[in-house]
């Protein structure tokens, strides 16, 4: 009896460290998520400012050409609208992706994609 206690006693800490571990792994994970989530709205961001700098680029080349003056300002303006579109998508799943992490659930854009795919 008295090696059977020891044993479960043995047995009762190496469940407790392995409950441990299991929380610390798991904390970890969304630690890396985190990061992973806040590195992707940083290349949404680089991209809208990537567009910003092409865009400044056509005003530039538009400043010393005399014709396709049209053309430039619809390059100008799709390049504005594309660095807005890019910025705000960016931030709105960046904000997305930390709810789910705080939820401990998918994002809402994965799930409207799991949706879409069952449905096919």
């Amino acid at each position: 009896p008295i090696l059977r206690r020891s044993a479960r006693s043995a047995l009762g800490a190496m469940n407790l460290e392995l409950a441990a571990s299991t929380q610390a792994m798991k904390k970890t994970s969304q630690e890396t998520n985190r990061l992973a989530n806040h590195i992707s709205v940083l290349a949404w961001n680089r991209t809208s400012l990537a567009l910003c700098r092409t865009a400044f680029a056509a005003a530039t080349l538009k400043a010393y050409t005399r014709g396709w003056l049209a053309a430039l300002d619809f390059v100008n303006l799709s390049l504005i609208v594309l660095a807005a579109l890019f910025y705000v998508t960016g931030t709105l799943r960046c904000a997305d992706v930390e709810d789910a992490l705080d939820r401990d659930t998918p994002p809402l854009y994965m799930l409207e994609q799991l949706a879409g795919d069952k449905g096919m």
